[in-house]
């Protein structure tokens, strides 16, 4: 029995059936079999990967793969490692094929090598126009200076010096821009990661960030109207405005950039830069910037004008944005643009979950509508696998319970949700902030307006002013409005 090998039977899965189609002319090449046929094997284990979970049986191998001639057990495992060195060399080839920059610089490298030099000018100044015209995107201008490299080396073989080093300052200054770009999305990650409560002991990146001194440099940058040096100065901004909670006027000054560079952007970088702004500006309305709310609704509003709505088409919930379009469309009371966005974008929902999200999404509007039992009925039979669906739903149902005067179903669903939340550590720390402080502030409202006792109403008024972080603020500021009424 030969042991099969795992890595070569993963790798094989991982292919569709037109890459194995061409991984069989792939292995069929002398250039990179060296003669041996791997074909006989490699049909085998196709055939038969799903029979022997483990082993394979030494002598229905060998009549399959020559009739009857002895390979020792060693021999075997020596021809499954070599099928699987070539299932490596047949993804470097698909990574390469249709990557046609990728295959340009690899020529220019080796006219250079060869010491062609004149077909190299002529070669190299057709690649840099096509890259030069391309929209901005992340590898753009790593790629422009790679090829930029290989025109040095031109250059000092051609020994035109004058224009040689000319090249070489544009580089600096573009391998500068790239590495500081790099920095902030780098540093604008880990704060993202602070803000959900992951912290480290050490981190000499955030460390560099937090001393480095640029502005200066960065007002420069941007009065070069050149792309580069302003995608760097945006980048700037956004980190700092995130890093620090009082540089709101460094986001608008990275949003005006943005604004201005949006048409030379590539929809994957503009789509990044969006998100960006986004999670900024949650995080300012989180801490109870209402201001932010309108500019939420702004930055969903120009992303889908600019046609940038595959953060809905998202299979993982978590990461799907669509409850944040209707909750910032509700809490400014757009609610006729609330129903026009769930009408023309749930469809482009995951089939799993669009039910659910348009029920929840429904519950809400419903609510903002004071049609509490129409909400109750949409949150009727949701699954709420994941914490994000189970609060919300909870949440909603317990302001239709206090409005319809439903209070022991209220106080019922409010003991579930603090084991909920009490169970579940996943749930990042500002999400689950929102959520305890709105259950503090509930539970007070409902011992004031069950037991008949207002003694409390004072401080719990003070209390909510207080503590801003709370989900449902609008509506809880708005009970205790009516009972101090009373």
């Amino acid at each position: 029995m030969t042991p099969i090998n795992l890595k070569l039977i993963n790798l094989l899965n991982s292919f569709t059936p037109n890459e194995i189609k061409e991984f069989k002319k792939f292995i069929s090449s002398g250039l990179y079999t060296s003669g041996r046929n791997y074909l006989p094997l490699l049909n085998f284990i196709l055939k038969n990967k799903s029979k022997y979970k483990n082993k394979i049986p030494n002598e229905e191998l060998q009549l399959k793969l020559n009739s009857g001639k002895k390979f020792s057990k060693q021999t075997l495992k020596n021809r499954f490692s070599e099928l699987y060195k070539l299932g490596e060399e047949f993804l470097i080839y698909l990574a390469i094929k249709d990557n046609k920059l990728e295959k340009d610089k690899l020529l220019l490298k080796m006219l250079i090598e060869k010491n062609l030099l004149p077909p190299f000018e002529s070669k190299y100044n057709k690649i840099i126009q096509s890259v030069e015209k391309e929209k901005y995107y992340d590898k753009k201008f790593e790629a422009i200076v790679s090829l930029h490299e290989q025109k040095i080396l031109f250059l000092h073989e051609k020994r035109k010096e004058n224009e040689l080093y000319d090249l070489y300052h544009d580089n600096s200054q573009l391998r500068l821009c790239i590495y500081l770009i790099s920095l902030f999305e780098i540093g604008f990650e880990y704060g993202l990661q602070e803000y959900s409560n992951r912290e480290y002991d050490t981190n000499y990146l955030m460390d560099f960030l937090r001393n480095l001194n640029i502005d200066v440099l960065i007002n420069k940058f941007i009065l070069t109207n050149n792309v580069i040096y302003e995608v760097t100065a945006m980048n700037y901004y956004l980190f700092k405005a995130f890093e620090s909670s009082d540089m709101e006027e460094y986001y608008f000054k990275s949003h005006k950039i943005f604004s201005k560079l949006s048409h030379q952007l590539s929809e994957i970088y503009r789509t990044l830069k969006f998100n960006q702004m986004i999670h900024y500006s949650i995080k300012k309305q989180n801490e109870g910037i209402k201001k932010f709310q309108f500019e939420l609704f702004k930055l969903y509003n120009e992303k889908l004008d600019q046609g940038l709505f595959s953060d809905l088409q998202n299979k993982m919930y978590l990461a799907n944005n669509f409850r944040d379009y209707v909750y910032i469309g509700i809490a400014i009371k757009k609610y006729k643009w609330v129903e026009d966005f769930l009408k023309k974008y749930s469809k482009e929902l995951p089939e799993e979950f669009r039910e659910d999200e348009l029920k929840l999404s429904y519950a809400k509007l419903y609510i903002a509508n004071k049609d509490y039992e129409k909400s109750l009925l949409s949150l009727e039979n949701i699954k709420a696998d994941n914490y994000l669906s189970y609060t919300d739903s909870s949440v909603l149902k317990l302001c239709c319970y206090y409005e319809l005067g439903l209070f022991e179903d209220a106080f019922l669903e409010l003991d579930k949700l603090k084991h909920y939340l009490r169970n579940h550590k996943e749930i990042p720390k500002v999400h689950s902030l929102v959520h305890n402080n709105f259950i503090q502030v509930y539970q007070k409202l409902l011992r004031c307006i069950t037991k008949a006792d207002k003694k409390d109403i004072g401080y719990l008024k003070k209390e909510y002013i207080e503590n801003i972080q709370v989900t449902k603020s609008e509506w809880l500021l708005e009970k205790i409005e009516e009972i101090n009424k009373c």
